[in-house]
Formats: structure tokens, sequence, C-alpha cells
């Protein structure tokens, strides 16, 4: 179908004469060229499928300071067309929205849209009261008719006003609650989280440690009496009174809080003090009776009635030892059992365990161990001098140990030989106050046989000599041994003789008449047998028989 566009040309509106003349024609195929004479620029050029509401902001296609306008409206529409002058600016007064050059009139003013205004006492329908938004922070708010652009709008604006002098931001616990103060402008409160004292705190809270904490009921832990509610802190606990007298207390378990008597055995406070119990007796440990022990301050308690335990109440109880109230003497007393018990004091009887012996030989001794309950002292008897008589005169446990040696000490060795009287012929000598002592002891003697008769009276000028020694060896001795020879320690004969006995050598020599003879014969005697020594002398003798004819 061709394209047609039906044209209405309409100069101004029946209510404002602005005296432009508009004139459309078509160019081409769809273009309209709008011409107009009259009025003052700016221009606006309105385009609309109705007359009615022509004018309207939302049908406005251009605007343009010159006399004419090319427009390119849509094919098949009916188009009315408006050109109208400047119109009043937005913000002043008018009637109808053709006055206006925003083409809209509101509340008496020209403005875009909305209601206009041409300041903020025009907008006044738009205020609102204050209001508290949040008692917690006192933090409120109005809203104010504000002019902005020449349109009415409700503006939110700060006012803290409505949170009133006296209304509770916050309850805070232990510390004081904070309020609002009705001023316009309050920087939201807060609670306290420290404190000074006592008077930084809510009024059932008290200060500690510089923090506010409630107040401790009846009963409950304290440490001053800012901490409890009945301002009496006694024995660690909130009092209900100031529980004053020996052995009360108002901690005691089951009744905390009320002062009550301590229980017996105990004594938390330490109101008693030490106890003495010398007078009190814990029993016998081995010889020794023992005191009850003393009961310290520490260990003193109440009675269980408002008073403290009794010295005898205190000891009777006491289960542990003291200090040693007597001792008996382990030798010579017994404990008596039946002391040392309760406040009888301990006793000893008096025992003699038996007799005690002490010396040696006749200084021996014997006596009681014990007399009247204390030892006996065991003196030996008094020592003599020793001598040689199987006695221990000297009582140090060794018989005969005096000083027996003989005179002819030393002669221990062939280089120690001691020479003993020569005999002559048919001669004979003894020797009677040698000893071999002590053990170990050995004897070597030389003597000499010479011939003194010089007479022959054998045939053939040939004389023959005997020599025999003889020993004797005290009893006790065990036995003793003999050696003779002419060379020391090269003997021609040796003989052993037992204690009491006696025993001979016979040493035979071939002499000769021409001459008189002489031997020198050398004799060891020593111990042989257990003991092989005594201090009792033993005897050797010598015979020289000469002028034998054999």
């Amino acid at each position: 179908s061709a394209a047609f566009i039906i044209l209405s040309l309409v100069a101004s509106t029946a209510l404002a004469d602005d005296g432009i003349q508009l004139h459309a024609t078509r160019q081409g195929a769809q273009d309209v060229r709008l011409d107009w004479t009259g009025g003052a620029p700016d221009y606006r050029i309105y385009r609309s499928a109705s007359p009615v509401g022509l004018v309207a902001l939302a049908n406005q296609i251009g605007q343009t300071s010159a006399s004419f306008w090319v427009d390119n409206p849509p094919l098949e529409t009916l188009a009315y067309y408006q050109i109208t002058a400047a119109g009043l600016p937005d913000g002043t007064a008018c009637l109808t929205d053709s006055e206006c050059s925003s083409a809209h009139c509101a509340n008496g003013f020209c403005c875009v849209s909305g209601d206009c205004c041409a300041s903020n006492i025009h907008c006044v329908a738009y205020d609102q009261p204050p209001s508290c938004n949040s008692p917690s922070t006192c933090q409120g708010s109005r809203r104010d008719g504000a002019c902005a652009s020449f349109s009415c709008s409700a503006q939110m604006v700060g006012d803290d006003s409505a949170c009133g002098v006296g209304l509770e931001s916050q309850n805070c616990g232990s510390y004081p609650s904070v309020f609002c103060t009705g001023a316009a402008n309050q920087a939201p409160p807060s609670c306290a989280t420290s404190c000074a004292g006592d008077s930084d705190c809510d009024a059932n809270a008290h200060c500690d440690a510089s923090a506010c904490v409630p107040d401790v009921p009846s009963g409950g832990s304290c440490d001053e009496p800012s901490d409890c509610g009945t301002g009496l802190c006694v024995d660690s606990v909130c009092c209900t009174s100031s529980c004053t007298g020996t052995c009360n207390a108002c901690n005691v378990s089951g009744s905390s809080g009320t002062c009550s008597p301590i229980p017996d055995g105990t004594d938390p406070s330490a109101e008693c003090g030490a106890v003495s119990c010398s007078s009190f007796f814990w029993g016998w440990s081995g010889d020794s009776c023992f005191r009850k022990a003393d009961v310290s301050a520490t260990q003193a308690s109440c009675g269980g009635d408002s008073a403290c335990r009794t010295q005898s109440e205190e000891c009777n109880a006491v289960t542990t030892p003291g200090s040693v109230a007597a001792t008996c003497h382990s030798q010579c007393q017994d404990p008596n059992l039946a002391t040392c018990l309760g406040t009888t004091a301990g006793t000893c009887t008096n025992v003699n365990p038996g007799n005690q012996t002490c010396g040696v030989g006749p200084c021996q001794v014997t006596v009681s161990q014990c007399s009247s309950g204390v030892p006996v002292t065991c003196v030996p008897g008094t020592s003599t001098t020793e001598t040689c008589n199987d006695i221990d005169d000297n009582c140090d446990g060794v018989i005969d140990n005096g000083s027996f040696q003989d005179g002819l000490e030393f002669n221990n060795s062939c280089t120690q030989v001691s020479v003993l009287t020569g005999v002559g012929s048919d001669q004979s000598h003894s020797e009677t106050s040698v000893t071999v002592y002590p053990s170990g002891d050995v004897d070597y003697f030389r003597f000499t046989a010479t011939e003194t008769d010089s007479i022959c009276y054998c045939p053939f000028l040939d004389e023959d000599y005997r020599i025999t020694t003889t020993l004797i060896v005290p009893p006790g001795s065990g036995s003793y041994e003999m050696c003779a020879g002419t060379t020391c320690d090269t003997w021609t004969s040796c003989t052993t003789v037992n204690a009491g006995n006696s025993g001979s050598i016979v040493l035979s020599f071939d002499g000769t008449c021409l001459s008189n003879d002489a031997y020198t014969i050398v004799l060891r005697v020593r111990g042989f047998n257990s003991p092989g020594f005594e201090c009792r002398p033993y005897s050797v003798s010598y015979f020289f028989d000469a002028g034998l004819c054999l």
C-alpha cells in the first residue's frame, strides 16, 4: 500500500497565543518540512498522533534556533505538529504547562517533572518529624522537603533529637547503663569496659581487677567486702554476718554463707594454738619410752562446739611419737610394758643377764654383767713379773714369755759358737743353765778334750779315746736335737731327746802313746718337735775317757 502522511498544523494552543505561524509541506516520499514565522527562539518542535496533549515532553522531537525543521514521521500515520517559542524557565511561577519551557507546571512552578518549586519553603509538604531509628545507638533521622533542580523531593536528614533524655541506650550488665541525651547530633554511647573503683560499676556489681563483675551472693567466694551483696566477706565467702568468735566460720560445708561452728578436728583459719603433749606418752619402741608428739598450731583443731579442743582431747588423738622420755639400758634393764601409756611415765626393771670374765691367767676374774641397772666393769687382777713357772704371771696371754735366755747367747751359728770349759783325761764337765728359748733358738758349743795323764798302758803303743756328750731335756719342751762332731755343721752323729729324758752321743778316737792327744768337739742343740723350746734350762755334759786299749 502506498505510504501516506496526514498533516495537521497547529501554531499554538488555544490557551496561549505566541504569534507563531506554521506552514508544513511534503518533501520527497516521507519527509515533512516545517517553516514558521513569529515568536522568539529557541523553538521546540512537538509531534503527536493526537492533538490532545500535543505539547508534552514526550512528544518533543527537537529544538532549534532556526525557523524551519525537517521531520521524518512514521508512514501511514496521522501527525499533528506544534511549534512553541521558549517558555518560562524552571522555577518560575506558572498556571499551565504551556507556559513553561519544560512544558510542565506543577505546584505553581515550572520544572521538568514532579512537584515544582523555587525554594525549599515550597516543599514543606514533604517534611516529616524526627524519629529515633536506633535507640541502642541513640541515632535518629527526619525527612525535610527540599527543592533541587526546581523539583521537590524528601531528603533524609540525620536528627537524633527523638532519642530523648533518659532513654536507655544499652543495659551494660555489671557496668552502668548508658542513656541518650536528646541532642540532635549524638555520638553512639558505649558501655564502659574497665573500672577504677566500685563507683564505676552498676549498683549490683563491684570493681575487681579493673573490671566490673556482679556482686557475689551469700556463700559465694570473695576476697574483699565489696565483692559481696551483703558487704561482708568472711572466711573467703560472702556471709550474712560478721561471724566473730573462736572456731566459727562462714564457709562450713553445707551452710556456706551462714556463720556455723567449725567441724570437730578441723581449724582452717588456724585459730587454735599449739598444744604441748609432754605429759602424755606414746609407748615403747625398743628400749625407749616416747612422749606423744606436740600438736603444732597447724595441727590443732576445733572441737565442733565453737571452741578449740582441750589438751586431753588433742593429745589423746595424737598417734605419732615425739621426743624420748626415758631409755632403759639395753643390757641391764627391761622396759616395764605396763608403763609409758596415757599419762603414766615409762619405767625400767633392772636385770642381770649373767656373769662376765676378763683377764687371762692368774689375772682372770669373773663378775656380774650388771648391777642396779648399770653395767659392771670387769677389771682383771694385778699382774706380776713373768717367771719360768708355766704360769702367765704378767697376764698377757702367753705363758713364760719373760727374758729367760741363757748367759751364753748369742751362739746361734758356727761364727758365734760358745766355748765351754775343756776337760782332761777321764774328766767330765756339765753346763746346767743353758736354754733353748725362745722359739727358734739354736745353741752352738765348742770344747777341747786333752790327754793329761801321760801314761800309756796299751801294747803296741796304740791308745784309744772316747768322748761322751749327754743332753738332758727339761719337761714341757717337746724334744730337742743334739749333734756332735769335730767340724761345725759337719756332724758325726745326731740324737733326738724327748722332754724330760736324756740322750748321749759317743765319739771314738784312735790315739797314740807317743804324745798327749787333744780333740776339739763342736755341739749343736736345737728344738726339734713342738713346742721345741722351754724357759727351763737343759743340761749338756761331756766326759773324756782317755787311755783305752781297744
